[in-house]
Order: C-alpha cells, then structure tokens, then sequence
C-alpha cells in the first residue's frame, strides 16, 4: 500500500471501509505497454463501469498523487415554519468543482461519468453523489435544488445514461440519437494526453448507444444515419482558438473524430432551420466498410472506405468569420459527369455559407466543390422533403434548400471532406438560378 500512489492507496481504503472486495484501476488493471491487451480491455469500459458497485472520482486530483480527502466545510441546517428545511453555506467556490476540474476537462473522464451506476465525486470543496436515483452533495444544496452538479451540463445526455437501465425509463430511439448529438458535441471539447486516443476513449459510449439505437457505429457516424450524419461541423466559441488538430490520418476526413480542438460538434440542421429536419436524404451510399488492426473501436483503422453517389458542381467560397465561409456561384457549364468548369469571377450568384473544417490552408477565396446530400423544399403553406425532380405542377414554391458536404479533390474520383454547409435557391427569381440544376449524379470515394 505505502507504494501505491496516494490516490490509488486511498481507494483501496474507502473500498475496503465499504466492504467490497475488489477494485479496478485503469492503469494497473490493464497492461499499459501490451498493445493487445489496452485494446482488449478498452473495448470492455462500458461493461466495467455499468456493472462497477460505485465508482470512486478523483475529481479534484492533477494526478495519481493528489488523492481523495479534501477539506469540506458543511452547511448549517435548521428548521422553519413548522418543519420546512434550509440551508445556509459561506460559498468559497465561484467555479462548478466537477466540471472544471482537472479531471473533469479529460476525455477520457465522460464515459466512465455517463456509464457509472453510481458516482462519488472527491471534488475540491465536497464530496457530491450521482445515481439513476438521486443527485446530492455533502452541503445538501444539490439535493435542495439550490446548486448545480457538476456533470449537469451533460443534462438529458446523463438521463438517458442511467434511465437506459429500468424498463419503465427505457429511451426511444430519437430520445437516444439526441442524446448521442449532445455527448459529440460535449466529448470533442475535452483533452487527450494521447490525440491517437481519440476514438478508443469513446469506445465505452459507442458501444453502450449501439445498443439503444440498434444500428452499426461507423467512425462516429451511424450505417443507418450515413447522409445525416455527415453533415457534421465544428463550430467555435467566441474568443477560443480555431485551429482544429488532425488527430491520426488514418481517421477519414469525413468523421469527426478526425479533428481534436476547442470547438464543439453540432449537426449543420441546428444552425438553418427547424425545417432541416424535415429534409430528405438525396445522397446514395454505394459502399461503406472499414478495417480495423485489432479490436474495432481501441485500435488504428487500416482503411475506410465510403463511397457515394450524388450531383456535384464548384463554386467559391469567401471568408466570412471564423470557419465560416460565404458560398457563391459564377456562371458555369456543366462538364460531364457533373462536374463545373471554372466559373467567370466577373458574375456572382450569392448561394449560402459553409463552416469549414480547417481555417488554415484557405485563403479569403477559393474554389470547392459542393455535393448535394439533403434537400427540402418551403412552399407558400407548408415546408416538407422533395424527390430528386420538382414537379412542374409545383407552382407555390419558395425555397429549394440543399444541405451539401464541401470537397476538395485528391485524385481522380477521389475526395477529401473540407466542411458542410448549405444552398438555398427562390426558383422564378431573374437573378437565381439552381446550380444543381443541370449538374449530373457522379460516384465519389470519400478519405
């Protein structure tokens, strides 16, 4: 024991004061220089933490060295107006303790936080408690509804968690898909030591939601949700930097799990309209695989392949803010295979914007192309999903909305995702034209 680090040696001691057993610690239940076995038992967190007794957080902790007591100062409890209860603290902390804590800005931290039954944080100013159940803390105000846990902001995310458990609370499948969209978004924002880890410290909730949506995972994408799902984009708080780092090259440009940096993943639909959901799929995915080296989700991918059918044409993209870019239109003839030639700077058709994936590399213009994944169509009464053609009968149109992934060429047939955005056009309007309009389908390997 007296060799342990401090924190380890006083998880042993609270395990023991418990009366459990056993205890597993990460780092010394797995073989940390056994690539075999790190990947091996990688894959099995979300087994280890939903069936875990308790879990015990080194919230407060930089290291394996900081251990678990911490000073608390409780609050004064007394009785008023014939038994009701309150809570008086001198409140010392202005920052949430859990969340902005060392180990609460960790990665690696949020599933074992979303899949524990229960979890005791050993935070800097208390100790505070969270279960399928209740929330509480030593001062009582968590309980009392005056204070926040840390871990809240994961808000429904850590209901679906732990309602996912009881039959009764059992999730949807569109309860559980809006929890996924919330836990990416939260999950790229936290730090890895090790960026390679990117995918492997995500492995316990993709495996855990695979269950829930009964789908098959596709490097942070869903087979069944392949055209909604690739219309990710990273977007930036005021204030923080904007250079997203490539976090292994063999993770596809079309995930998002191949970027690591301060901004947040969101679904393009949540920065257009309600109306985006209401948008139809027009992208054919022709194939799609991957390879793993070992275990799937904890090793290096081999290869991933998808391969995509859709129309595609180029256009400009101008600097706007950030990563976001205006996206224009010159005049165009259509090449075979749906391909535009280079347009006459001279004519510009404002299209739509884009958020690009990475701001460095792009100067203020420059040319992209656009491939066409979802459309919808906003008539004078009603917004609702269109087929590939309009129908001319269709007279009260007002807008035709594409959501379309932004390309740019690595060979031939070949292409690399460099954003998202989208393209609306008023048909009847003199001075717009659909740019998708005489663009043909073409077949595109996405890396």
């Amino acid at each position: 024991m007296q060799s342990l680090p401090k924190t380890f040696s006083h998880a042993i001691q609270v395990t023991k004061r418990l009366g459990l057993k056993y205890i597993w610690i990460d780092s010394l239940c797995i073989v940390q220089d056994d690539p075999l076995d790190w990947q091996a038992e990688s894959a099995q967190m979300a087994t280890v933490y939903q069936n875990a007794y308790l879990t015990l957080s080194a919230t407060a902790a930089s290291d394996g060295l900081g251990g678990l007591n911490w000073r608390f100062e409780p609050s004064t409890q007394f009785n008023y107006d014939g038994g009701k209860r309150a809570y008086f603290r001198t409140e010392r902390y202005t920052k949430n303790t859990v969340n902005d804590s060392p180990l609460g800005e960790r990665a690696w931290v949020l599933q074992e936080t979303l899949l524990s039954r229960r979890l005791v944080h050993f935070a800097e100013d208390q100790l505070y408690w969270q279960c399928a159940t209740i929330q509480d803390s030593e001062d009582s105000l968590v309980a009392a509804g005056r204070k926040e846990l840390g871990g809240s902001e994961y808000g429904d995310p850590l209901k679906i968690f732990v309602h996912s458990r009881s039959q009764q609370l059992k999730p949807t499948k569109a309860e559980a898909r809006e929890s996924w969209e919330d836990v990416i978004c939260i999950y790229n924002q936290l730090k890895l030591t090790k960026k390679s880890d990117k995918i492997a410290a995500f492995a316990g909730i993709t495996t855990f939601m695979q269950t829930l949506l009964d789908d098959t995972p596709f490097v942070g994408l869903w087979k069944s949700n392949l055209p909604h799902d690739l219309l990710w984009i990273l977007n930036y708080q005021p204030g923080t930097e904007k250079t997203p780092v490539l976090v292994d090259l063999s993770i596809p440009s079309w995930s998002w799990l191949s970027l690591s940096g301060t901004g947040s993943i969101s679904l393009l639909k949540n920065h257009i309209s309600h109306d985006a959901d209401k948008s139809a799929a027009v992208l054919e995915i022709i194939h799609s695989s991957i390879t793993w080296s070992g275990q799937p989700h904890t090793s290096k991918i081999l290869s991933a392949d998808l391969v995509v059918r859709s129309r595609l044409i180029n256009v400009i993209c101008e600097k706007y803010r950030d990563n976001q870019f205006r996206l224009n239109l010159g005049s165009f003839v259509p090449e075979s295979g749906g391909v535009t030639h280079p347009y006459d700077d001279s004519f510009q058709q404002a299209l739509g914007f884009c958020f690009m994936d990475h701001v460095e590399g792009f100067s203020e213009k420059r040319e992209v192309w656009c491939l066409e994944v979802k459309r919808w169509i906003s008539f004078s009464t009603e917004t609702r999903s269109i087929p590939l053609q309009l129908k001319e009968e269709e007279k009260d149109i007002g807008t035709v909305s594409y959501l379309v992934l932004i390309l740019t060429p690595l060979g031939e047939g070949v292409w690399k995702r460099v954003g998202a955005g989208n393209i609306d056009i008023v048909p009847g309007q003199k001075s717009t034209s659909d740019p998708f309009e005489r663009a043909e389908r073409v077949t595109v390997s996405l890396k």
